[in-house]
């Protein structure tokens, strides 16, 4: 029977996991600041507090910790929109695309989805390159086109605009708006002009897109 004294050795999931969730918001602040070339896993585990071989215990390496940002807050992933595709694929794209457009929106104007695009306008993509954000950005879009064909099938659409022209033309625009609106030093000002440009946008973008008949 336990006494209620914990015995040493490997930490509760639940604080190993605030641990590495400190290392990320750690990395993450420095990237920001100093780029990932600039920063050293040293800094990172000093500024959360640990040694370098605490923060090995959590990640193999540098890279490994702007991988795990990167997919956390790079391209739309409906996985961190919370959304379901087959939820999206029974309403209409006129009600469903401007809450997945708010959702997205709502994820990048977080401070830390900022400093992300902040490292990413000042450094590009580390290791992976823009080969990285190609293969990041198609799996996104191979998780919203099954949506889109769906709606394309029922006659929401305008005819011969294949599903997958559908997705690209109403995300492009919108990465656009993240990375001249949404970064680290944006003003209020700055995230009110995002809200106002992708709002027009998802208009055009339905006005365009939408059959007549729908």
């Amino acid at each position: 029977m336990s006494d209620g004294t914990r015995r040493r050795g490997r930490p509760r999931a639940s604080e190993a996991q605030d641990t590495r969730e400190l290392l990320l918001k750690a990395a993450l602040d420095l990237f920001a600041s100093h780029g990932f070339a600039g920063t050293s896993v040293r800094q990172i585990a000093r500024e959360a507090g640990l040694s370098e071989a605490g923060l090995y215990a959590h990640f193999p390496s540098k890279q490994a910790i702007y991988d795990e940002l990167f997919s956390q807050m790079g391209p739309v992933f409906l996985g961190a929109l919370d959304l379901d595709p087959d939820e999206l694929a029974g309403d209409s794209p006129s009600e469903a695309v401007p809450e997945i457009v708010d959702r997205l929106l709502r994820l990048w104007e977080k401070p830390a989805s900022r400093a992300l695009t902040s490292m990413l306008l000042r450094e590009g993509i580390p290791g992976a390159g823009m080969n990285g954000l190609a293969a990041a950005a198609a799996a996104a879009r191979q998780r919203l086109e099954p949506v889109f064909e769906s709606w394309r099938q029922r006659g929401e659409f305008r005819d011969g605009v294949p599903a997958s022209t559908l997705v690209w033309e109403l995300f492009t625009s919108l990465f656009a708006v993240r990375f001249l609106h949404l970064h680290a030093a944006a003003s209020a000002e700055d995230r009110a002009t995002a809200r106002e440009l992708a709002q027009r946008h998802v208009e055009f973008f339905l006005d365009s897109a939408l059959s007549v008949s729908t």
